[in-house]
């Protein structure tokens, strides 16, 4: 799991001739190999120099990916206005050692975006997890941790669901997905929503990690993170 924070951009064009039409910028990161945006940053308005400082937590699927960070403007007739991006290789703060084992080295960059003047500062990392900590370790709301999310993260399928599987049954103290979905079904039959019981389990099961079973206060901690539901 990579975490990628973006923390600023310097002397960015301004996209308009016309005056006090200084850019309200956003960086989105997006991923070369499938087109998913991965993370967008909040919009600050009327800065050439702005500071976004928030973090992005984000399953690798592949280490031969790459991240494209685009930094836009944001107008209420021009969406999405490209003002400049940057090309993150995967390899650049992701190592394979010789014994298969994957680690991370932390990044820190002051990179130059193309194709128009400007910088963006950010800083990535990596972070795996043995086979051991992803077996063994279970979830309850009193004993959850941000470790227990960074774990939870790996599960999350690209578009951002979650697909139940025993290994996720497991994090939930249960032996195997049938007993999730089980448990899971019988809570949804409890209540008289027909649309909620009409939805497809893996629905069910991404609603259930990402609202049920964890905490608010974990959640209030983790907001940043990439997690949605795609329904």
């Amino acid at each position: 799991m990579a975490w990628i924070k973006i923390i600023n951009a310097k002397n960015l064009m301004k996209p308009y001739t016309w005056v006090g039409s200084n850019p309200d910028l956003y960086v989105r990161i997006i991923s070369l190999t499938n087109n998913l945006e991965y993370g967008k940053t909040r919009v600050i308005y009327n800065n050439i120099n702005p500071e976004w400082n928030q973090i992005f937590y984000i399953p690798i699927y592949d280490l031969n990916d790459k991240f494209k960070l685009h930094v836009y403007d944001y107008n209420a007739f021009f969406k999405h206005v490209i003002l400049g991006s940057y090309v993150l290789d995967l390899k650049d703060f992701i190592k394979v050692l010789g014994n298969g084992e994957v680690k991370g080295k932390k990044l820190d960059l002051d990179c130059d975006l193309r194709p128009n003047k400007g910088k963006l500062h950010f800083i990535a990392d990596f972070n795996s997890f043995s086979e051991q900590e992803v077996t063994t370790t279970t979830i309850t709301k009193t004993t959850i941790t941000i470790n227990h999310l960074y774990i939870l993260i790996t599960y999350q399928r690209a578009n951002g669901g979650f697909e139940l599987n025993d290994k996720l049954a497991k994090l939930f103290n249960f032996d195997t997905k049938e007993e999730l979905i089980k448990s899971f079904t019988a809570y949804i039959e409890k209540g008289n929503d027909e649309k909620v019981k009409a939805l497809h389990v893996d629905i069910w099961g991404t609603a259930l990690i990402t609202g049920k079973l964890i905490p608010k206060s974990s959640c209030d901690r983790t907001r940043k993170m990439s997690f949605h539901v795609n329904v």
